[in-house]
Order: C-alpha cells, then structure tokens, then sequence
C-alpha cells in the first residue's frame, strides 16, 4: 500500500437550492489488486461519519465504482 492524501469535494443543496461546497482531505492508501485500483481512508468527525473507512474502487475499465 502507498501512502496518499485524499481529496474528497462535494457540493450539496440545502432546501432553499443554495449551494454548499465541502471539501474533505484526508490521509489514506492507494494499492492495486485483481486488475482493479482501490482508495482507502477513513472518514472524520467532520463528515459525521467518524469511524468509518471508506474504499473507493477503480476497475480495470475505469469506472468508479
């Protein structure tokens, strides 16, 4: 596994349409398995989730799954 640094934005809107911009970074881990890319790392206090390691798969054909 390699060490990265993980950058997660996402916009949201509330019940008014305005929008909210969040942006998470984060230490995690890159490593390639069965012809597939995977992004490990755990998620914050932040994101009310803390606690939680969330995996991002990259198949062979490079869509994220």
């Amino acid at each position: 596994m390699k060490p990265v640094l993980v950058t997660v934005e996402s916009i949201q809107r509330n019940e008014n349409g305005e929008e909210i911009t969040l942006e998470l970074v984060s230490e995690g881990k890159f490593y390639a398995k069965d012809r597939a890319q995977y992004i490990v790392y755990e998620e914050s206090e932040i994101t009310g989730m803390a606690g939680v390691t969330t995996v991002i798969k990259i198949p062979e054909d490079g869509t994220v799954c």
